[in-house]
């Protein structure tokens, strides 16, 4: 029996070291000096070649097996060089630098040489035949877990990859959705079909359409803001009669929280503390955000690792950023929502004339883990 747990704790110590433990370790390949690190199921390498350190996340479990890069080729034509790091465990991509704008995705490369080298890497998700001038078109370029809701006045169009469900939940259209909240997989929304006043509200799971309504023994205007969420609660402050209410989504209870005889709360580093009326008023904010390695600043992407590199992404400067998980950018251009990563660089998933004219609380996204 002793043995048998000597052995039993020798094989639990190997599991940890072997497939979960973090580890950093240095090597080169030819004239690449490259730095791995792995910690929680991502690993991160820095490659320097000719004085420049070239910085790629990849997001996989651990494999028993360190020194993942296998081997890399080296692209350079006029002013652009580029690095594209192979690995027979992982798909990886490559990474250029531009002597003028520095790091940038090899997707923005405008080089017929370079350019012919890394067509036959792209995964073609574009569809150059879809209809420019239709007024919805989804492109069913959606990975299993990712789920969208589009906003189209009366209720939502719910993608994913089966295809689209219309869901109406209003017998009136209503032009402004910015009363609607996202939480996980849930969206929770006033009952539109109530016109100047509302005492319900309605939540939908964006996965599979399904919804129901549960009732507030409270007037609220429709002059009100999310103020923030906080764990299952969501805070909405009605600026008209100056009240603020805290929304327990999973007991579907509405309450009211502050108000002038009251005092008011918020939430800072997960605690309560008071707050004022003047502060709601200036439009306050405390939303508990998904916590994200990935940064983006305009059309510049960057890790937490090294804030320092950052990698040019995009052309254009002014996009509406929707939401990041992990790797994937989700945004939206003109009246198209793409998705943007390392490997796949731009998929167009839906054209939506809509979206170039009113985008506030237009699409929701959840990524099931």
């Amino acid at each position: 029996m002793k043995l048998l747990k000597i052995l039993l704790l020798l094989i639990f110590i190997i599991i940890i070291k072997y497939f979960y433990s973090s580890y950093a370790i240095k090597y080169n390949i030819d004239n690449f000096s490259i730095i791995e690190k792995y910690e929680g199921k991502v690993y991160y390498f820095e490659i320097t070649y000719k004085d420049i350190t070239y910085n790629f996340k990849i997001y996989h479990k651990r494999k028993i097996r360190k020194k993942l890069i296998d081997n890399i080729d080296y692209i350079e034509n006029g002013d652009y060089q580029c690095i594209y790091p192979k690995s027979k465990i992982k798909k990886t991509y490559p990474l250029c630098y531009q002597n003028e704008e520095g790091f940038l995705s090899y997707n923005l490369i405008n080089d017929e040489k370079l350019s012919s080298y890394f067509d036959s890497l792209k995964i073609r998700y574009f569809n150059e035949n879809y209809e420019k001038n239709s007024e919805f078109k989804f492109m069913d370029n959606l990975n299993e877990n990712e789920y969208v809701a589009v906003w189209k006045y009366n209720g939502y169009y719910l993608l994913n990859k089966d295809g689209i469900n219309s869901i109406d939940l209003f017998s009136k259209d209503r032009y402004s959705n910015d009363l609607a909240f996202q939480l996980d997989n849930k969206i929770i929304m006033p009952n539109y079909d109530e016109e100047l006043i509302f005492s319900n509200f309605i939540i939908l799971d964006i996965r599979n359409g399904k919804h129901e309504k549960f009732e507030s023994k409270y007037e609220i205007s429709y002059d009100s803001y999310v103020a923030g969420s906080f764990k299952n609660n969501i805070y909405l402050f009605d600026n008209k009669n100056e009240k603020l209410y805290k929304i327990n989504l999973r007991k579907r209870i509405v309450e009211l929280i502050g108000e002038e005889n009251k005092g008011f709360i918020k939430i800072v580093d997960g605690k309560l503390v008071k707050s004022s009326l003047k502060e709601y008023k200036n439009k306050i904010t405390f939303y508990d955000l998904e916590k994200e390695d990935l940064f983006v600043n305009k059309n510049y992407k960057y890790y937490k690792e090294n804030k320092k590199i950052k990698v040019k992404f995009l052309n254009e400067e002014e996009v509406n950023i929707v939401k990041i998980n992990k790797d994937n950018i989700y945004y939206i251009k003109d009246d198209n929502f793409y998705i943007f990563n390392s490997i796949t660089a731009d998929k167009l998933i839906l054209h939506y004339f809509e979206l170039n004219f009113n985008d506030k609380n237009r699409l929701f996204i959840y990524i099931e883990n």
